[in-house]
């Protein structure tokens, strides 16, 4: 009699816990499903929404008919994780990013989060499922966007480098050019490493003129001239044009730097001849 009561208790418990599983499973914004024996023994109203069908639909999908949701380049690893969960099995791995294909056609993106559980007595994957169809599009119109940037200015004639959080995170073959430096010498620079650069007569007036463009003055000039060392102690006119980015997601200062050396130089000539020309008169 009491191992009579002792099974009504434990199945009532039971009960009472599948209960509640489901009662936080249908209210959950995450995709939740439970696989046994390589069918689909439970499924709430959204992981059914994200791939367009209705949970009655998928509980009657067969043996392995969850399979025909993946993206195929992608089921070889879906599958042996789901294997491996419903077995029990150690070595797994429980985050992971696949292809999902949608009852129309179309395709997205899922990060999926599983384990092996005790489901009715039995060895199951209990599996979660978060769609990030937008992050990965936002990403790869942000790396395609970054190949676009790259593209033009690796064909400018300008020097062109982009510092973020004092370090500098990418520069051009121009810039290289101007200060004759090599691409491996310039990896890893700083801000201060830019400095060092920069003529000790001009550094005041550029930190006074950087500081005009913090402030949003706008009678200032959107460029300022002055003179820089290059590798080999020589000394260039360069004019700079920079201006506040975002960056891989987070601010940066893009900065486009034009080589007027010559141009230095021939306005010298010419004001030299001038002042000789009324000299002589």
């Amino acid at each position: 009699m009491q191992e009579i009561t002792e099974r009504k208790n434990s199945e009532e418990k039971l009960k009472e816990s599948e209960e509640k599983f489901r009662t936080i499973a249908e209210q959950s914004f995450l995709g939740i499903a439970i696989l046994q024996n390589d069918t689909v023994s439970y499924v709430n109203e959204q992981l059914a929404y994200k791939f367009g069908y209705t949970t009655e639909e998928i509980m009657k999908w067969g043996v392995g008919g969850f399979m025909k949701v993946i993206y195929p380049d992608d089921r070889k690893m879906v599958a042996e994780q789901a294997k491996k969960k419903q077995s029990g099995e150690p070595d797994t791995v429980n985050q992971y990013q696949f292809r999902g294909i949608k009852k129309n056609g179309n395709i997205i993106w899922l990060e999926i989060f599983s384990k092996t559980i005790n489901y009715k007595g039995k060895p199951a994957d209990f599996v979660t499922i978060h769609d990030i169809t937008e992050e990965k599009l936002a990403g790869q119109k942000l790396k395609e966007s970054e190949e676009n940037f790259r593209t033009i200015a690796e064909q400018a004639f300008m020097g062109t480098l982009i510092i973020q959080n004092d370090q500098v995170t990418y520069v051009n073959d121009a810039l290289l050019q101007i200060f004759e430096f090599s691409q491996d010498e310039v990896n890893y620079w700083k801000k201060d490493n830019l400095l060092k650069l920069i003529h000790p007569e001009d550094l005041h007036y550029l930190r006074e003129y950087r500081e005009q463009l913090r402030s949003g003055e706008s009678d200032i000039k959107p460029y300022y001239s002055y003179r820089v060392f290059t590798k080999y102690g020589k000394i260039k006119w360069i004019d700079q044009f920079s201006r506040p980015i975002i960056y891989r997601g987070k601010p940066a200062e893009l900065v486009t730097i034009m080589d007027i050396t010559e141009k230095k130089k021939s306005r010298t000539r010419i004001s030299k001849t001038q002042q000789l020309k009324i000299g002589a008169s």
